[in-house]
């Protein structure tokens, strides 16, 4: 296991330039792993005009985790970052509600790329990566070039265990 927290520790330096994120700290990754977060899962998205909130990153209790950025002009707007070891389905599309929404239920989901999906004042969008799928939803009129912002998904997005 100290292997394996150690290469995932190096790799986040590695990822500055494989990846084209920003590296999460070495603490943060140690701490998600620590809690049982999959090392391959652990990503950080440099996301324009929003600070990654590392203090807010924490397990979803699947192996997976969660985390918070906070919008650089508004500190009121989030996003939520979400990255999970399983796979993303239409089924589950229409039947998990977006986070921080009102519970509505999406009715559709479009798909191309990944899932771009909106209920309750929220949107979020969905991609297949490697180890399972990744989230981030967001309110209604917030990130919303982000299709075009996740087009180069190997350049934007990171796991901190893979260079």
């Amino acid at each position: 296991m100290m292997l394996r927290i150690a290469g995932a520790v190096l790799a986040v330096g590695l990822c500055v330039t494989g990846c084209g994120a920003t590296p999460m700290d070495g603490g943060s990754v140690r701490r998600l792993t620590d809690q049982g977060v999959d090392p391959d899962l652990i990503y950080r998205l440099d996301l324009p005009g929003f600070t990654a909130m590392e203090h807010s990153a924490e397990p979803t209790g699947d192996g997976g985790f969660r985390m918070t950025y906070v919008s650089d002009s508004d500190p009121a707007v989030r996003a939520e970052f979400r990255a999970h070891p399983t796979e993303f389905t239409e089924e589950l599309c229409t039947s998990t509600p977006i986070p921080h929404s009102d519970g509505t239920l999406p009715t559709e989901c479009p798909s191309d790329k990944g899932w771009h999906r909106s209920s309750g004042g929220f949107h979020e969008y969905i991609l297949m990566v490697r180890h399972g799928h990744i989230r981030l939803s967001a309110p209604l009129g917030v990130l919303e070039s982000m299709p075009s912002y996740l087009g180069d998904l190997d350049h934007r997005w990171g796991p901190a265990s893979q260079p």
